[in-house]
């Protein structure tokens, strides 16, 4: 663990030295035999790790197809019977629906603020509540990861900050302009185009399979554990 750490001392030091440098921060700089063996190293730790975890995410392809009613070799059953009944399915299913609800009321008022002195942040429980709706947390995540949570056993986000553009066109009546560019009050509004470039922004989440998410070192109990760790 110290030498780990005496090497990534030393690429944030050399970092250091090619931001005062001017190099800029793009610059690929995997090819520095410092930086270069520190990710070789952590390339075999992570491949390690996943191939430790082989078992448990072949287990988990296994539980879906069990979700899925999707007859395997696991499946035995003697006798005449062809009636496949989806016990498991209709069950996850139906705590889906019912902690979904429980989460995200059908009121689709999702915020409650609770402060100090009393009041009410309108305009922050409004943002939330905006951002709930364009994350689709009621509707696509939460579903999904209440039906990942039973049937792998583990609850995985990934949430990011998505940014859009989009360009605009409408028509709009607009005062005739003079040649010095000045509105010209004498003469009627015409009808022009106009152009407009919008962005937008929310938060994104999406939700993880447990067979593509590792956790190094394994010995830490929680993200925050191994991120103090020297997390991967």
């Amino acid at each position: 663990m110290a030498d780990d750490e005496d090497a990534l001392q030393d690429i944030l030091a050399d970092e250091i030295e090619d931001e005062a440098r001017g190099v800029p921060r793009r610059a690929d700089i995997s090819r520095r035999p410092k930086v270069k063996d520190e990710l070789l190293d952590i390339f075999k730790k992570v491949e390690e790790g996943y191939r430790d975890q082989w078992n448990r995410s072949n287990d988990a392809q296994d539980y879906w197809d069990v979700y899925n009613c999707t007859l395997t070799s696991k499946q035995f059953y003697v006798g005449n019977s062809k009636i496949f009944v989806p016990i498991v399915h209709n069950a996850v299913n139906a705590r889906k629906t019912r902690f979904t609800n429980q989460i995200f009321p059908q009121a689709g008022r999702y915020v409650e603020v609770t402060s100090t002195d009393g009041t009410r942040p309108d305009a922050l429980a409004s943002l939330l509540e905006h951002y709930v709706r364009k994350a689709k947390l009621r509707t696509k995540v939460m579903p999904a990861l209440c039906k990942a949570g039973d049937i792998e056993g583990q609850y995985n986000v990934y949430v990011s900050w998505c940014k859009r553009k989009r360009h605009v066109t409408w028509r709009a009546a607009v005062p005739p302009e003079l040649l010095e560019g000045l509105p010209n009050p004498a003469l009627q509004p015409i009808m022009d185009i106009r152009h407009e470039e919008v962005e937008a922004a929310h938060p994104e989440v999406e939700v993880l399979a447990d067979s593509d998410v590792l956790v190094l070192p394994v010995t830490a109990d929680d993200i925050d554990e191994a991120i103090e760790e020297g997390a991967v």
